[in-house]
């Protein structure tokens, strides 16, 4: 239910106290996993073993949150914490869940001064619509957006596709 007390409470919590790292250039998007705390899913741990061996130099330079019924979007430094880790939710989700979590990733990107998004887009799950909203408020922000659907999100694929988003020589071709 999304008028839960710990859901509306996140959401007031992330639009009035959180803030990204401040070298955070790039947000790499993730779907909600079935295993939580998410950090210690597969799918997470072989993104950021790619990450480290690619990009190491500029792994500050790169933020993932996740996308996740019912609370939208969730940080991966605040994965563990109750209720984010410890609340179960039936999959897919209904279309009123999905049109929230589209709603909270499109708030959270508008509230953030990221300069490229890279989503794992899980349309199984999701539809089009967290999709749809994360390239409608990437476009008004003007900010870079790439997507890779989720079987080709741990490919080379999307390590082309960050590696376009960063130089040889460290900075990142986004300013």
């Amino acid at each position: 239910d999304l008028a839960r007390p710990e859901v509306v409470r996140h959401r007031k919590r992330m639009s009035e106290r959180y803030a990204p790292p401040k070298k955070a250039e790039l947000l790499i998007l993730m779907p909600q996993i079935q295993m939580k705390p998410f950090h210690k899913s597969k799918m997470f741990k072989e993104t950021m073993k790619l990450l480290k061996t690619k990009f190491k130099r500029q792994l500050d330079k790169i933020h993932v949150c996740f996308y996740a019924a019912p609370f939208g979007v969730i940080p991966i430094e605040l994965d563990e914490i109750y209720p984010l880790s410890q609340h179960e939710t039936m999959m897919p989700p209904d279309m009123e869940t999905r049109e929230y979590v589209a709603n909270q990733t499109a708030n959270y990107i508008n509230s953030t001064s990221y300069k490229a998004i890279l989503m794992f887009h899980d349309p199984e799950n999701w539809n089009k619509s967290v999709l749809n909203a994360c390239k409608k408020a990437c476009s008004k922000k003007n900010i870079k957006f790439k997507y890779l659907k989720v079987e080709r999100a741990r490919s080379k694929t999307m390590l082309k596709e960050i590696e376009k988003l960063f130089s040889r020589n460290g900075r990142t071709s986004l300013d």
